[in-house]
Order: structure tokens, then sequence, then C-alpha cells
């Protein structure tokens, strides 16, 4: 193949599937470190409680995804990858500022679900 012939490679493309998926990947790992000072707001003071409800708000989240990936990739082979895209970062986007700004357990569990449901950003960059 001569040189004339090669496309040149997509960087912007390229860096906004990188930024995406960087802000997917933040959504996973930041919240880690201060779930147990979110649920002792709360209200649960209990070592024992605080541990629990804080490993049911992380895997609150994964539980989301793996309920979503299968509905998900139909939606994806219906649509394609551009409004999956678009629409899994407005949720995430939405999903993460209510999970920011609740002040119940519950509207935290719900908003992380609600992260793991609008994670399709992973798999239309990776199918």
């Amino acid at each position: 193949m001569a040189a004339a012939d090669s496309k040149p490679v997509p960087w912007f493309q390229l860096s906004l599937l990188f930024v995406a998926l960087a802000a997917h990947a933040s959504t996973m790992t930041v919240p880690f470190p201060f779930l147990p000072f979110m649920v002792k707001s709360f209200g649960y003071t209990d070592d024992a409680s605080v541990g629990y409800y804080a490993g049911m708000l992380a895997s609150s989240m994964f539980v989301g995804r793996t309920i979503s990936s299968f509905p998900l990739g139909k939606v994806l082979d219906s649509y394609g990858r551009r409004p999956v895209m678009i629409w899994s970062l407005a949720g995430l986007s939405i999903s993460m500022l209510v999970f920011g700004c609740s002040t119940s357990l519950e509207t935290a569990i719900v908003a992380r679900f609600a992260t793991g449901v609008f994670s399709g950003v992973v798999m239309a960059v990776k199918v």
C-alpha cells in the first residue's frame, strides 16, 4: 500500500473516545474512598452496618451494569454506537450528579445502579 493511499489517524475522534472511557472509569473507582463517610452521613454509625451498606453502594453499579449488558447490546445493534454513547454519557453524568447530591442511602443506591445501567459507553467503544 502506498503512502498516498493510507488514511491519517483520526486523533480527534480517538481523543474523544479516550475522554469518554476515562470518565466512565472514574465513575467506577472515584467513590470508593469516601463511601464509608457517605454512609455515616446517612445516619449509620455502627462499623458493621457502615461496611455492609458501603459494600451495597459499591456493588450496585456493577449489578446495574450486569443487568443492562444484554439489552444494551441489542440497542447497540439497532441504533448504532454514536447515539448509545451520547445517551450513555448523558445518563452517566446525571446519575453521578444525583449520587453526589443524594441525602439518603436509597437514593445513592438507585443512582449508583443507574450509573451501571448507563455504562454503555464501554460496550460502544469496545465492540
